[in-house]
């Protein structure tokens, strides 16, 4: 008798390690990110894409800044988004803005304060796809590229480029 049980939980236990073998054994299928943590700026183009002093400007705005741009929960729609720069010594506060779905394509409208008193007026309007942030939302370790058009007033003068960042996810939830 006590073999026909040991037989019976040992199926049991092959049977579930088959299950798992065929889900992938990870939970990774259930993770979703939270926000994303944005690289260093890109091909940069534009008015001011040449001016060294401009890049470090945009650098300063928006390299190393995090995103959430799903506040609708894990999924890209149009809403509410928001960042921060996730590390000290930038002269940029959190941003906030919307992000707005048009089939393939989303773009994000986003305004930042600076504590600088010579610059003012900053926006970064981007455009990404959605696909690619969706898959990075569901995907550990994937990414997507935004196109952001930076803009800020330097003492008065319009100022402005066009650079690529690309965003990777972050802040893991198990769902």
């Amino acid at each position: 008798m006590r073999t026909g049980i040991h037989i019976a939980t040992f199926l049991s236990v092959l049977a579930l390690a088959a299950l798992l073998a065929a889900c992938g054994g990870d939970t990774a299928l259930n993770q979703r990110a939270g926000s994303f943590e944005g690289g260093a700026l890109s091909n940069f183009s534009g008015a001011d894409g040449a001016d060294s002093d401009a890049r470090s400007v945009a650098r300063d705005i928006a390299g190393g800044r995090d995103y959430d741009l799903t506040a609708s929960g894990y999924t890209l729609l149009d809403g509410a988004a928001t960042s921060w720069q996730s590390g000290a010594g930038s002269n940029f506060s959190d941003g906030d803005g919307t992000v707005t779905v048009n089939g393939a394509e989303a773009t994000v409208n986003m305004t930042v304060i600076s504590s600088d008193p010579s610059i003012s007026n900053v926006a970064l309007a981007g455009t990404l796809n959605v696909a690619d942030a969706q898959a990075a939302i569901e995907n550990p370790g994937s990414s997507f590229v935004v196109t952001w058009t930076i803009l800020w007033e330097l003492e008065g003068e319009a100022r402005g480029l066009t650079a690529e960042q690309t965003l990777l996810g972050t802040e893991w939830a198990t769902l």
